[in-house]
């Protein structure tokens, strides 16, 4: 008979564009991976372009867990002050460890039965006061400098047979990872199933600045914080004798509309607009963008986005965020990452690193040796795990703004030079 803690919640689906409720998870499994495939049953994201992340490939059928044991040893049941649940068990049964009850006491309330019987749903943000910042306990302050709106990226190109090569190691086919990955997992296992997605809704001309993201297509936005932040890079191309296909696309650097070069002395210079956002999901199927790491996105009257992407590019974002739908306290997890790559012979990269415990502990990756690259023009969305277990037990979402919060590391995005095969994306 099948774990049910009687709880349920409001969650969208990989892509954004349809929402449904689901069962408090008890598995891994099931918090990940299961509830998202049945969601793509009904919605386009089966039918999308996507990248599918490294996971275990059997050779054999006699292949099995490996049995990786928690160090030091806890006591059972014990939280510590990160919201973790110790349970001395091998990490071979962590995906039967139950996060359910657990999962739900971090919520005062049933989200969804609390609000199915409302005759209506008012989705205007209240008055955000003392809301719109968050007190993060030992949040690393940002060492970067910006200046202006632009970052610059020094791209070199190189011919392909001058790279060096890396060491690539193979990972098992007779045992996987029962867990997640993380960067404290051995390196030659992998999970059986991957607790992320990165799907491609289709070209950059989906996205509208002036309009933002429509109710239609992505459901659940709070009113004014449903668009993405416009982020300018500058990329300084550093030419080399062998620089084969920049020189090709030298054209089409001068004559796109969105960049703007220039030259100098043995480089070149060019502007790309990219557009980013990092979208937060509250219990109750509330979702909402986030300017900053301490505030949400809002627009003036006229719609009108004043705000860039500098601080989001280069902060670490809190992996938690009090949802102002509710005077009470209800945590919105950041799920989904937007981003809209320009027409310009770069590659927009993601490398999405999440530590759940901002004290210290594991950090939860994708399984990709190196950033994962997205093609030109075209939106993408990466939604990020629902859970974060590590070899001791699922990380708690904190019950109140000044815990624990976790958070997204800083540089997830940046920009590489342009290759003309990319063999990581699937149909």
């Amino acid at each position: 008979m099948e774990h049910s803690s009687s709880v349920m919640y409001l969650s969208a689906c990989n892509c954004g564009h349809k929402q449904g409720t689901r069962e408090d998870p008890f598995t891994i499994r099931t918090a990940n991976y299961d509830f998202y495939q049945i969601m793509a049953n009904d919605c386009v994201c089966g039918c999308l372009d996507r990248i599918n992340f490294p996971v275990f490939q059997p050779s054999t059928q006699d292949y099995r867990a490996a049995q990786l044991f928690a160090k030091p040893p806890v006591i059972a049941g014990r939280k510590n002050s990160a919201g973790l649940l110790h349970t001395p068990t091998q990490m071979g049964h962590t995906q039967v460890l139950s996060l359910g009850g657990v999962f739900a006491s971090c919520h005062s309330v049933d989200p969804i039965n609390e609000i199915l019987g409302e005759t209506s749903r008012n989705r205007e943000l209240p008055d955000r006061q003392g809301l719109t910042s968050v007190e993060l306990i030992n949040m690393q302050k940002n060492e970067d400098t910006i200046s202006g709106n632009q970052i610059v990226i020094r791209v070199t190109d190189t011919d392909g047979d001058t790279k060096e090569k890396s060491l690539v190691r193979q990972p098992s086919t007779t045992e996987y990872l029962p867990g997640m990955l993380h960067t404290e997992s051995p390196n030659s296992l992998l999970p059986q199933f991957p607790s992320w997605s990165l799907v491609c809704l289709g070209s950059s001309c989906l996205y509208s600045h002036n309009i933002g993201l429509q109710e239609t297509q992505h459901p659940g936005f709070l009113n004014s914080t449903a668009y993405l932040l416009p982020w300018d890079v500058t990329v300084r191309l550093e030419h080399h004798p062998r620089d084969r296909y920049w020189n090709s696309d030298r054209n089409k650097i001068n004559s796109s509309p969105i960049q703007r070069g220039r030259k100098t002395k043995g480089s070149r210079e060019f502007s790309v607009k990219i557009f980013i956002g990092v979208e937060y999901e509250c219990p109750r199927g509330h979702r909402f963008m986030c300017s900053a790491p301490d505030k949400i996105l809002t627009t003036a009257g006229s719609g009108i986005v004043k705000e860039n992407g500098n601080k989001v590019s280069n902060s670490d974002m809190p992996l938690y965020f009090p949802c102002p739908c509710s005077s009470a306290p209800l945590m919105a997890q950041l799920m989904r990452i937007h981003v809209v790559t320009p027409k310009a012979p770069v590659h927009i990269t993601l490398n999405p690193m999440v530590q759940p415990d901002e004290n210290g502990g594991p950090i939860f990756v994708t399984g990709f040796d190196t950033p994962i690259e997205l093609t030109q023009s075209t939106y993408w969305v990466l939604r990020l795990p629902y859970v974060y277990a590590g070899d001791r037990g699922p990380y708690l979402p904190p019950k109140e703004p000044s815990q624990n919060q976790g958070k997204l590391l800083k540089g997830v995005y940046s920009v590489a030079e342009a290759t003309t095969d990319n063999n990581k994306l699937n149909v």
